[in-house]
């Protein structure tokens, strides 16, 4: 995970996304791969020179600062930027950017109302339904009973010379949806996905198009 600390630690840990792995408890023997792989790199200057190196790890992470995070209330224009400087340094290098996806990922969709009725989980279906009990007797401590998703969309945005140029897909995603495309090409299982959820997200994989060869002009 590439995260940008140039705020500070003590607003990146809080506000700023760019330190919160140090909040697991692995991550405080710096010898640790959590703290190797997921609080040591820095962002975008260690990335900028993985990348001129051809040495990015299979799979990254990149955490800009809140500024550029388009959390409320910063401005979509600071997130335009920070993307327009993550493809220019993938860009930099063909060899890397040939065989690369950007996946832009949103958490919250800014508040908006959202008028399509998202897929529920039957009732009891298991792993998909919040049952821990009230810790202490304190009410509510135990969270909100009841489904875990899906919830409201939110956009996600791929960018690949293997993406299928500009497409609007109308699969149903989530977020354990971009972990499935990571099972699908590496091999590596995702073993807390239910059965229903499998069954109704899709993998990610109709946004690209691996039948053809890569489409080495810079996006527009």
């Amino acid at each position: 995970m590439y995260s940008d600390k140039s705020l500070g630690p003590a607003v990146n840990a809080y506000v700023g996304y760019g330190e919160i792995v140090r909040w697991f408890k692995q991550a405080a023997d710096p010898r640790s791969d959590l703290a190797r792989f997921g609080v040591a790199p820095r962002y975008p200057w260690d990335f900028a020179a993985d990348v001129r190196a051809n040495r990015l790890p299979q799979v990254s992470w990149l955490v800009p600062n809140i500024l550029v995070s388009e959390h409320p209330a910063m401005p979509d224009a600071g997130g335009a930027v920070a993307m327009a400087d993550t493809l220019r340094i993938l860009l930099s290098n063909p060899a890397v950017w040939e065989k690369t996806a950007l996946i832009v990922s949103y958490d919250e969709n800014g508040g908006f109302f959202d008028h399509v009725v998202p897929p529920t989980a039957p009732p009891g279906t298991a792993g998909e339904y919040l049952t821990v009990p009230d810790i202490d007797g304190v009410a509510g401590s135990g969270g909100i009973r009841g489904p875990i998703g899906l919830g409201f969309r939110v956009p996600c945005l791929v960018i690949s010379p293997f993406s299928r140029g500009g497409l609007m897909a109308h699969d149903v995603f989530d977020h354990t949806s971009q972990l499935r495309l990571i099972e699908k090409r590496f091999g590596v299982p995702v073993p807390n996905l239910t059965a229903w959820r499998r069954s109704v997200t899709g993998d990610m994989t109709s946004a690209f198009n691996f039948a053809v060869p890569p489409n080495r002009r810079h996006p527009s």
